[in-house]
């Protein structure tokens, strides 16, 4: 279990940089969505579906559309 927290993290930090890099705002945009699409599942696998589903929406969803 504990590789998946592994993989989980390191995506999310590959998304963030990814999202510092980009040179386009939408490029950033989707990847600051990939990040916190992959902190919700860390969450969700940390035993807290509710505040998942919040920072989904929210981080993903919500924060996404107003940067576009």
């Amino acid at each position: 279990m504990i590789v998946w927290y592994v993989l989980i993290a390191l995506g999310a930090l590959f998304c963030a940089i990814q999202a510092m890099r980009a040179e386009r705002l939408l490029t950033s945009a989707l990847w600051l969505a990939g990040t916190s699409a992959l902190v919700s599942v860390a969450i969700f696998l940390l035993g807290a579906p509710e505040v998942a589903a919040v920072e989904l929406s929210v981080g993903a969803g919500l924060v996404t559309v107003l940067f576009v």
